[in-house]
């Protein structure tokens, strides 16, 4: 599996655990979507699943959960 494809397929793991990962860092959606460059609305529809992130924005928005996650972790 090319490295590509596997930090694709770990980014979409991640974003099944978007919204828990995200609140138990007590992060808002509005601060997520400064984060990423894009609206609030668009952070909470993938959240939903309504919607999913672009390619552009999908490993930058799973690095962030992931560094939620390892934050909340460590607390």
């Amino acid at each position: 599996m090319s490295r590509g494809l596997l930090a694709e397929v770990r980014a979409k793991r991640l974003l099944r655990e978007a919204r828990t990962i995200r609140l138990r860092a007590g992060v808002s959606t509005r601060r997520v979507a400064a984060e990423l460059g894009v609206h609030a609305a668009t952070v909470a529809r993938w959240e939903r699943s309504e919607s999913h992130p672009r390619e552009r924005h999908l490993l930058r928005y799973a690095e962030l959960l992931a560094m939620l996650l390892v934050e909340g972790e460590a607390a």
